[in-house]
């Protein structure tokens, strides 16, 4: 009776602590027999046993316990939230926690993707194509009216013909000391701002028409025939998809075991597709806020059956 008593006492002095469930209560919590009870009864023997307790398990398999639970739910804590000293037991690195390469997702862009903006104000007269049509390079693909720009045009072509024959009759002027420096200097300046201004002209009437850049489709259009746009807002989207590219993220943890020119295989998740391909492009830098790298892959599409924005999983073979 009396070495339970002393073992008990002991244990109520140790630091207070919860861990998993274990609660010990604090040393105010429970008195002793001899507060309890008169001096001439302490040599009573009595039936009763003290209060219960139970098993405190060790700390460092609590700690282990923890880590393991946190590494099931991909949740690693800093070392100051978890309690105890830690020196003896390994901290995980975060790293580790991502999924395996077959896990890895990513998403289909195309290798070329344009986006056209109104850059005069004119209405629009014609659509030659519908979302999802395919074109040819120098194919017209948008006209906007260009009454308006074709007038301002050739008044500009007018007035620089005018300043150049002016220039013409100063230069003579001067050569025969008619006309000073000065007036040979305006009639100079007037010309090459007559110039300015056919070159302005020009542009504005040749953005009317928008015209493809490249081989490709339609994306979206975002304008109807006749609407009037307002200047720098999209009106045009086009892609080039002959061939798409694969971007992923992985984590920089297999910085070592990806290089250029390595096989993958794509599974697309739209399709159940399997595609074989080569890693094109590795990012240049680590992110440091998440510990990713940033890998694409080029993926032949000639016979359009891929799309953009297709995703599924990646697995470096």
């Amino acid at each position: 009776m009396l070495s339970r008593l002393v073992i008990y006492v002991l244990l109520l002095c140790m630091h207070t602590f919860s861990w998993g469930g274990v609660n010990l209560p604090a040393l105010n919590t429970w008195e002793s027999p001899s507060a309890q009870t008169p001096a001439h009864q302490e040599e009573e023997e009595t039936d009763e046993d003290p209060p219960s307790f139970q098993e405190v398990p060790n700390e460092d398999d609590q700690r282990r316990s923890l880590l393991m639970r946190l590494l099931a739910e991909k949740t690693i804590p800093s070392k100051s939230v978890l309690p105890g000293r830690l020196d003896n037991v390994p901290m995980p690195d975060p790293r580790d926690v991502w999924p395996s390469s077959g896990n890895l997702r990513f998403v289909l862009d195309p290798i070329r993707k344009t986006s056209f903006s109104a850059e005069v104000v004119a209405p629009v007269i014609k659509i030659t194509k519908k979302i999802g049509d395919s074109f040819v390079k120098g194919e017209v693909l948008l006209q906007q009216d260009p009454t308006v720009f074709e007038a301002l045009y050739q008044k500009a072509k007018a007035n620089l013909d005018k300043a150049q024959v002016e220039l013409q009759a100063k230069q003579k002027l001067f050569q025969n000391n008619n006309a000073s420096l000065v007036d040979l200097k305006d009639a100079e300046a007037a010309a090459a701002s007559a110039q300015s201004e056919v070159i302005i002209a020009q542009k504005n009437l040749k953005a009317t028409t928008i015209h493809a850049p490249y081989d490709g489709k339609i994306a979206s259009i975002n304008i109807e025939e006749h609407e009037l746009p307002v200047q720098g807002k999209e009106i045009l989207d086009i892609v080039e998809d002959d061939i798409l590219i694969a971007k992923s993220l992985l984590p920089s943890s297999l910085i070592n075991r990806i290089n250029i020119g390595d096989p993958v295989t794509l599974t697309i998740q739209e399709n159940g597709r399997q595609i074989k391909g080569k890693i094109t492009r590795i990012g240049a830098v680590i992110e440091p806020a998440s510990s990713i790298l940033k890998v694409e892959i080029e993926i032949p599409n000639s016979d359009g059956k891929l799309k953009t924005g297709m995703s599924g999983v990646l697995n470096i073979d």
